[in-house]
């Protein structure tokens, strides 16, 4: 009988690596603001992002229903 494993027993990069593969998932490589600094406001710390990073996109979501 094969163990079952619990989400918490995967690390995220495990975890993102199966999300890629899904039909429903996008993954987009981003880069376009590298020189771009988000402003923290309400005592939030400034973020600088990466020159190049990854995106995951999902496109198909479960949405509440209108009752």
């Amino acid at each position: 009988m094969a163990k079952i494993r619990l989400v918490s027993d995967f690390s995220t990069k495990e975890l993102l690596t199966e999300l890629s593969k899904r039909k429903e998932v996008q993954y987009l490589r981003a880069g376009l603001y590298q020189k771009w600094k988000l402003i923290g406001k309400y005592g939030n710390r400034d973020i600088e992002l990466p020159d190049e990073y990854g995106v995951l996109l999902i496109t198909d979501v479960l949405r509440p229903s209108n009752n």
